[in-house]
């Protein structure tokens, strides 16, 4: 499984695939799946840079023109968060969301009785 990060340009999408697409601070509806810690270009520190996760559903041949093909329509939609995309985006070094993370399951500490 592939994830795209938002910036990543795809040549071939194809059903199925994954990016990531950045957050706008002002869009405070907008699904934050995980988050990527980013050094500041000017400054110090870092800049904290929220993501959701699209799954391309639709692909369809773009307009040509002059002979050439120009673009494919692509459709996105809000991707299903699985298992095993939580591992890869740990993996690839991104922070889950809180509503993401697994719980943790406390010890039993109590006595049967």
């Amino acid at each position: 499984m592939r994830i795209y990060h938002d910036s990543e340009y795809i040549e071939q999408p194809k059903i199925g695939d994954l990016k990531l697409k950045v957050n706008s601070m002002w869009d405070f509806k907008s699904r934050s799946v995980c988050f990527e810690n980013i050094k500041k270009s000017f400054g110090g520190g870092n800049i904290t840079i929220a993501y959701d996760l699209k799954e391309c559903i639709d692909v369809k041949d773009g307009i040509i023109i002059g002979g050439t093909k120009k673009c494919k329509n692509t459709q996105w939609k809000k991707a299903e968060i699985t298992n095993d995309i939580k591992e890869k985006l740990i993996n690839d070094g991104y922070i889950l969301s809180n509503e993401y993370r697994a719980e943790e399951i406390p010890l039993f500490k109590g006595t049967l009785e």
